[in-house]
């Protein structure tokens, strides 16, 4: 058995979309589609890749990834391996480099 004491503290006011974020996120003009389809996941990571200053479109499906790509060509795509439907990252980056026309540098991993 042990005891901790704390002392009581304000919760502070964090905002993934804070002014300070977007204009660190245009310093690198790298954009990064990041797809992921577990949740906490792809909202932490895009959360850091933002603050280490690049734009970043997070998804969690091949679908939805289709579309952020057509929107806005993204210099890198990083994906989770293991995706729904048993479909994997290798497949959404064929996909999206089929659909675009251009091959982007990507990266598929799991780290389950």
């Amino acid at each position: 058995m042990f005891r901790l004491a704390l002392p009581i503290a304000a919760a502070a006011d964090i905002k993934p979309e804070d002014a300070e974020q977007k204009t660190m996120s245009r310093k690198t003009g790298i954009s990064i589609l990041l797809i992921d389809d577990d949740e906490t996941v792809h909202i932490g990571t895009q959360q850091q890749l933002t603050v280490w200053g690049f734009g970043c479109d997070a998804v969690e499906s091949i679908d939805e990834a289709l579309i952020a790509a057509q929107k806005h060509s993204p210099s890198m795509v990083v994906s989770d391996y293991r995706l729904r439907e048993n479909r994997t990252g290798a497949d959404a980056i064929a996909r999206i480099t089929r659909n675009t026309g251009k091959p982007a540098p990507a990266r598929s991993a799991d780290y389950r």
